[in-house]
């Protein structure tokens, strides 16, 4: 329709402001301060998806690194994939999460003094702001990258992500090339010292959860390459536990229970000793009569 522009509404009244896309060009959806459409939430990526607008058609290109997060029609995206939009398609940025579902629709072109200036809206990216979490943005966390280290194929993510990574996958998580066992993960400290000086462009937020990875990295690691854990094969089987030793002793001897009843011969044999026993004490010690006078 000529003069119609698309628009994303959100499903949830009063949740989300309104998203108009240009008539021709395309616009960032992400939690970074450069991203055009900000959507500040923890599973919002820093370029979560781009909204492209081109001979009067609209797509959605996610940009994230789960592909079951952006949905169209309840039918996830890809990353990387070209997902044309129709008015009336349903949009959600999170899957199963309303506050980020949205409609497709057509409406007017906004007035040329109307702009879109809040959170989750439409803004212009200043010359400063947004550079240094763009370029330095980790492809795992996708936060500014801490305690640089460069995997053998060229990419580089923080430290501490490529240990928890490479404990479960042993590939890149940019470009899936096979990681091998025991590989060196150099250190990159022309990319820390690059970040420590342009930090302070970051918004607080960001730079306070920076800081806060740098710091347990120091803590709890040394200073130097790191290797990449060795395969299964290399770590070889496990070791198994020596089987338990036969004791040589002799087992204990039954205890007798101190109520039980002792056997029919024993208690005859007991009650013949009490009879002998009796007739020796009459023969041996005589009653002895007094005879008052």
């Amino acid at each position: 329709m000529a003069g119609t522009t698309f628009a994303l509404v959100p499903q949830l009244a009063g949740t989300r402001p309104l998203i108009r896309l240009p008539a021709s060009g395309e616009v960032t959806v992400g939690r970074s301060a450069g991203a055009q459409i900000q959507l500040n939430a923890a599973f919002i990526s820093r370029r979560h998806a781009r909204l492209i607008a081109e001979a009067g058609r609209a797509y959605v290109v996610p940009l994230c690194r789960d592909d079951k997060l952006v949905t169209v029609n309840g039918v996830p995206a890809a990353r990387g994939a070209r997902v044309e939009l129709r008015a009336g398609d349903a949009v959600s940025f999170v899957k199963e999460e309303a506050d980020f579902a949205y409609r497709v629709e057509r409406r007017a072109p906004p007035a040329a003094n109307e702009g879109q200036t809040a959170s989750g809206t439409k803004r212009p990216r200043a010359a400063s702001d947004g550079d240094v979490e763009a370029d330095y943005e980790c492809c795992i966390c996708s936060g500014v990258i801490a305690a640089c280290h460069c995997l053998p194929c060229g990419h580089a993510a923080c430290g501490e992500c490529l240990v928890r990574w490479l404990a479960t996958k042993r590939e890149c998580p940019e470009c899936r090339a096979a990681v091998p066992p025991l590989a060196v993960l150099a250190p990159v400290h022309i990319v820390d010292n690059a970040i420590e000086a342009r930090i302070g462009a970051v918004r607080a937020a960001e730079r306070e959860d920076w800081e806060a990875r740098r710091s347990r990295w120091r803590r709890t690691r040394p200073d130097g390459p790191l290797r990449a854990p060795p395969s299964p094969a290399e770590r070889g089987p496990r070791p198994r536990a020596p089987p338990p030793r036969a004791s040589t002793a002799a087992p204990p001897r039954a205890r007798r229970r101190r109520n039980a009843i002792p056997p029919v011969a024993d208690i005859r044999a007991l009650l013949a000793g009490r009879r002998r026993a009796a007739a020796v004490t009459d023969l041996t010690e005589p009653e002895i009569i007094s005879i008052d006078d």
